[in-house]
């Protein structure tokens, strides 16, 4: 009988051991969803929609391009701005991608406002899900992976909600570091077809980012590749055997495969931009204040790396500094003091700068850049130039310090281990914090935040069963969330898309889409002049109403567009008539800037309104005889591929 109550005592306690452990597995499971819940719900009640940018240039550009297709055509031209403009350039090479393919054809039957809000969660449900599977494969803690996949979400992905184009890129940037990773674990197989598919399919989804970013992306690529090419080599391994080896194979066929793929989506607005520019020495600034030009432009940074780390923290530690909060850029929210404060939470040694020299490097190489430290460098170097938000660069400090945090927060449950503050590594970082806030004046929340999250660490170290552990995880988690939720509420924009976010879509705003019109044809031989003097960026009549307007946003049309945008002649799609001129013969090389050659070649075209010029040489016989004919233009039809005129 005792051995009997002995078995069954054993037997309960198994069971209630395997309960705890799942229940803690679905605690933290749980917290992570809601962390979702709060900031995503809205949209996918359908409550709310995703301002800035993702509206004014994502979805408004997706819209047309769902309208293109329910009207029978692929665009690649749009009639409807500015004086007809190249859609398949860099900024909706996108669109054509088997990804947005999926969307524009549930955009046909549901109301494309809500199915480009699902096309958002669905991209960052998959940088997250790609994050995760990341840090797994890194032999993460499931639980830590979850904490580091709901740390990416909140801090990288979400401030940005409002950048479709980042997200797109960011969210991409896990899934290449996951195939790095699994093709470090290829020791003995060549599986040239697989990552030839890999490099294509998440090349061809990351088409959809912002052109900087990817690079960024294919550099960060670059490094991890050889960090892991090399960790994996034998002592004496040469390079010719390091070359032949399936990590360094599998690895260049995928980076094959996405650099030819992307290569294919960026090359149509590649030629375009050619074309138009390919008379300009490089110095061009376009008339128009809001639009980029060629040459490289004041790049917006920090004022120094100081200021640069704690906005990468969190930038309400200078909300009561209002001098210097005016001129600080709110695009990031800061990785948070959670994260912070892990970076502490053990002394680092020399297998963790082994193990993490990439990432290291990484954070204090970002930290430079978006404090403009590195301008003498990256400031002449092609394409790493062509971005002027240089604060971006915060969003590879937190990318980094996550990862950093994430292997700090290993568990280590039942090991001899000293109590936390008897580390003197932690005691720096809690008093580093605690003196900043002080110093800075900070709100008393910030010292609440801190101290909180001091608590909770300090119960980790202390824990004594998963189950502990995994409590003290999802308060950790909670608290993450807390400060981001807090965040758009105490920190003047802060939160530049979710201000935008949450005003809400009445119901007015789906029913002016649904009833909108979506033939993509133009009947009439004319455009609304006078719209262009202001470069109306959140005009939707064009897309709405299918009105031809001398506006849009379309920052990488024709550069002498903005000069002649109002001209009269303009007002007409067609113009029929015999009499033209030679253009005059304009060489770059007689002016001393791109400015001043566009001025002289505007001034040859406006010299005289009414006969246009022409770039070919004309006899002069043909210019003598007149023609007598007449054509009735009875009618005009424009479509994005194709003009008919009879």
């Amino acid at each position: 009988m005792q051995m009997i109550n002995r078995l069954n005592w054993s037997l309960w306690n198994d069971l209630f051991n395997k309960a705890a452990r799942l229940n803690s597995k679905n605690i933290v499971l749980g917290v992570f969803i809601l962390t979702w819940a709060v900031f995503c719900s809205r949209n996918l009640l359908g409550m709310h929609y995703t301002g800035w940018d993702t509206h004014d240039l994502g979805f408004i550009y997706f819209l047309y391009f769902s309208d293109s297709l329910h009207s029978g055509t692929i665009p690649f031209w749009n009639p409807f701005i500015q004086a007809g403009t190249f859609h398949a350039g860099l900024f909706n090479a996108g669109n054509y991608s088997p990804f947005q393919g999926v969307f524009f054809l549930l955009s046909q039957f549901i109301n494309p406002v809500y199915i480009y809000e699902l096309m958002i969660q669905v991209v960052m449900v998959i940088g997250v899900m790609g994050f995760y599977l990341w840090l797994r494969s890194l032999q993460t803690n499931k639980l830590v992976s979850i904490f580091g996949a709901q740390t990416f979400f909140l801090g990288i992905l979400m401030p940005l909600v409002g950048q479709i184009m980042f997200l797109f890129s960011l969210s991409a940037l896990p899934w290449i570091l996951f195939v790095c990773q699994k093709a470090a674990e290829e020791t003995s197989k060549i599986e040239y077809i697989k990552y030839l598919f890999f490099g294509a399919l998440i090349s061809s989804f990351m088409a959809s980012g912002y052109p900087w970013m990817n690079l960024i992306n294919f550099t960060i690529f670059f490094f991890y590749a050889i960090h892991l090419i090399f960790k994996n080599k034998s002592r004496n391994s040469s390079l010719h055997k390091i070359i032949i080896t399936p990590t360094f194979l599998n690895l260049s066929v995928f980076a094959l495969g996405a650099g030819l793929v992307i290569s294919c989506y960026y090359a149509p607005g590649y030629f375009s931009l050619k074309f138009y520019y390919h008379l300009f020495n490089g110095d061009y600034v376009s008339p128009e204040p809001r639009l980029r030009g060629l040459a490289p432009v004041s790049y917006q940074s920090f004022q120094g790396i100081k200021e640069a780390l704690f906005m990468s923290i969190d930038p309400r530690v200078f909300l009561n500094d209002p001098i210097r909060l005016k001129h600080l850029p709110i695009w990031t929210w800061g990785v948070g003091w959670t994260t912070y404060l892990l970076l502490f939470y053990k002394k680092p040694d020399l297998h963790f700068f082994r193990k993490n020299w990439i990432w290291v490097i990484s954070l204090v190489f970002a930290l430079m850049y978006s404090a403009g430290d590195l301008k003498q460098i990256l400031g002449h170097l092609p394409l790493y130039n062509a971005n002027r938000w240089w604060f971006i660069g915060l969003v590879y400090v937190y990318i980094s310090a996550v990862v950093l945090s994430v292997d700090r927060l290993q568990p280590n449950v039942g090991t001899k281990k000293s109590k936390l503050f008897e580390n003197l590594f932690f005691l720096i970082g809690f008093i580093s914090a605690i003196t900043t806030l002080a110093l800075f004046k900070a709100p008393f929340y910030e010292y609440a935040l801190v101290i909180s999250i001091t608590a909770v660490i300090y119960y980790l170290t202390i824990s004594k069963s998963q189950t502990q552990w995994a409590l003290g995880l999802s308060s950790l988690m909670c608290l993450n969330m807390i400060s981001f939720i807090t965040m758009q509420h105490t920190m003047p924009g802060a939160s530049r898309s979710q201000q935008i976010l949450t005003n809400g879509v009445s119901t007015d705003y789906y029913n002016k889409i649904s009833i909108r019109n979506k033939s993509t044809s133009v009947y009439a031989n004319y455009r609304q002049l006078g719209q262009a003097r202001e470069y109306i960026f959140n005009n939707e009549d064009w897309i709405t109403k299918k009105i031809p307007y001398s506006h849009g946003y379309n920052p990488l049309g024709n550069p002498l567009y903005w000069y002649v945008k109002d001209a009269p002649y303009l007002k007409h799609f067609v113009d029929i008539t015999q009499i033209v001129r030679e253009e005059k013969r304009i060489f770059r090389k007689d002016y001393s800037s791109d400015i001043g050659f566009a001025k002289a070649l505007v001034q040859d075209i406006q010299s005289n309104a009414k006969i246009p010029t022409v770039n070919t040489p004309l006899k002069p016989e043909l210019l003598s005889k007149k023609l007598d004919f007449r054509w009735d233009l009875n009618h005009l039809k424009i479509v994005p591929n194709r003009v008919e005129m009879k």
